[in-house]
């Protein structure tokens, strides 16, 4: 009887809990503006465009029209128009606004900005996760040749 009228309160209860913790774990694991970004762009980009939107990238060469340099497009003046090729696609560039939204599309073009002028920092690879309190420890090579 007592979890027949307060099943409500106890459901409500689980729900807003989960709601309180929810954004707090997501916000751990969420990258820098930069650092989504420099990942958007070496997936979606860089094949094509290179490493400083220079139209210099591996799969250019392979392309039937060249891939236009951008480094003299880069301007604060076309950054919606950059914004809207990223998302719709241009002729024979696909569009990506599957892949990514607005704010994904203006972290890239912030990316391309700064690899233009050569201030692309590398993304740093994440830390290998620590081992679990009490496991082994990973074996290290023996010194000496073996044998």
């Amino acid at each position: 009887m007592w979890a027949d009228r307060h099943r409500g309160w106890v459901v409500a209860g689980l729900v807003l809990a989960g709601l309180a913790v929810a954004p707090v774990v997501r916000a751990e694991k969420r990258p820098s503006d930069e650092v989504r970004g420099r990942e958007l762009y070496d997936r979606h980009c860089l094949p094509c465009h290179g490493p400083e939107a220079a139209g210099d990238g591996p799969g250019a060469a392979s392309l039937v029209r060249p891939v236009p340099d951008l480094r003299p497009r880069l301007v604060e003046e076309n950054r919606e128009a950059f914004i809207t090729v990223v998302l719709d696609g241009s002729g024979a560039m696909p569009g990506y606004s599957l892949a990514f939204d607005k704010y994904d599309a203006k972290r890239v073009m912030k990316h391309m900005e700064r690899a233009a002028r050569g201030e692309a920092e590398p993304v740093e690879a994440e830390a290998p996760p620590a081992a679990a309190p009490g496991a082994a420890p990973e074996p290290e090579e023996e010194a000496g040749g073996g044998g």
